[in-house]
């Protein structure tokens, strides 16, 4: 089983730690259904991203205002992501590691 697992180094909720399991997808933003709540930073759109682990792990920026960094170049639609990666959204970096854990039999 695979997981990514989010860290706040940066920005108005750093501490904070998130995950994402396999199969699943994550919203990142302001609005009040988002997974990772940054209603904190103005820079962020309600809307401003997707975190997900299907095949493959990867961020999908959603036409957000003031943009998603990756490693800090900007991209536009969806990136692949990796373990040691960097995310900006807004004022708020984002650390990314992606771990495999054994399932307990």
């Amino acid at each position: 089983m695979r997981k990514i697992i989010i860290a706040v180094t940066e920005g108005s909720n750093q501490g904070e730690t998130y995950y994402v399991n396999e199969n699943e997808a994550i919203l990142v933003g302001r609005d009040s259904l988002a997974n990772i709540k940054l209603e904190l930073d103005t820079r962020v759109s309600r809307k401003h991203a997707i975190i997900a682990l299907k095949e493959e792990s990867y961020i999908l920026d959603l036409s957000s205002t003031n943009g998603t960094f990756l490693n800090n170049s900007r991209i536009t639609g969806r990136a692949a992501i990796k373990d040691g990666d960097y995310v900006t959204v807004g004022k708020t970096k984002l650390k990314i590691n992606i771990k495999t854990f054994e399932e307990k039999k």
